[in-house]
Order: C-alpha cells, then structure tokens, then sequence
C-alpha cells in the first residue's frame, strides 16, 4: 500500500459525523450494521469532492468545444451577421460557472445542526 499523507480535520466534523451517523441508525431502525469509520467518512467526502472538481474540468471543455463549433457554423454561413452564438456562450457559462462555485468555492455552506435534521424528520414524518 502506498504511503499516503493525511491531512487532519478538526475533531468536530469527525465528531459531528458520527452524531449524524448515529442519529441516521436510529431512525432507520438500526437496519444498517457497518458504521463507517471517521477516516471512511473523510475519504467519501474526498472523493466527492474530487469527482465534482472532474467534472466542473470537463463540462469546461464540453462548453468550449460546443461553443468553438457553434462560431464555426457562424462564421460559415453570416460572417458579417448577427453574433447569435453569444447567447449559447452566455448561458453555458453561466452553467460552468455554477459547476465550479459548487466543486472549488463553499463560502454559503453552513453545517447541518443536529435541531436541522430533526427539524427535516418531523415534517418527513409529519406529511405522510
């Protein structure tokens, strides 16, 4: 096994994981039985994390190439005309640009609190 570097988080988001963890088992009636260490919770949260910087890369390059063709068949057909793919460039990036607020930058994400899932439960419940 390779030699990995670990990078530590503060106790509390180990510590608020295994809350919710707990908390998840005793709703879900103690069905599940393998709780998840704290170093699997990081490493799944890692790898989400990488999977959405993956694909904030590849939508980048997917708008790049959709919006080079689109130029092209403008070009082609009214070099001198309306610039109409600026609307598709506009809305596409709009799209990147959320892609990569979600995969790189968090500054509105607040922690879920334990009185929040509770909160979510009751009205779950509540409904049906």
């Amino acid at each position: 096994m390779p030699a990995t570097t670990s990078t530590a988080l503060p106790s509390s988001n180990v510590g608020e994981f295994s809350s919710r963890f707990e908390n998840a088992l005793r709703y879900s009636g103690g069905m599940a039985k393998i709780e998840p260490t704290p170093e699997s919770a990081i490493r799944a949260l890692a790898v989400k994390s990488l999977k959405k910087k993956r694909d904030a890369r590849e939508f980048l390059i997917v708008t790049i190439a959709v919006n080079a063709v689109l130029v092209g068949v403008w070009w082609l057909t009214t070099p001198s005309g309306y610039f109409w793919p600026m609307w598709v460039m506009f809305g596409m990036g709009i799209g990147v640009m959320f892609t990569y607020i979600d995969a790189y930058v968090r500054p509105f994400a607040q922690p879920m609190s334990e009185q929040d899932i509770e909160n979510e439960i009751a009205k779950i419940t509540k409904s049906r």
